[in-house]
């Protein structure tokens, strides 16, 4: 699991700095047309979605290891 963490941590640290510096891009940077506003905000939205099913990802693989521990320590009783 820790290594899962720390894949994790750095993963979401990644995600996070490319979702403001595109965030500043937009609220202070130059956008030359409409064009690339809409392409921005399409990579900010999908930066958001692949954020969030990587913390759903790490839910998931947190709750199978806890049910697998029930499971051992069930077996063993």
């Amino acid at each position: 699991m820790t290594l899962d963490l720390y894949i994790y941590e750095k993963s979401l640290k990644l995600i996070r700095n490319r979702k403001n510096q595109v965030q500043e891009q937009l609220m202070h940077g130059i956008v030359e047309d409409f064009t690339m506003f809409k392409e921005l905000r399409a990579k900010y939205q999908e930066l958001a979605t692949i954020e969030q099913e990587l913390k759903s990802l790490l839910n998931k693989v947190s709750d199978n290891e806890d049910n697998e521990k029930e499971a051992n320590t069930t077996e063993l009783h």
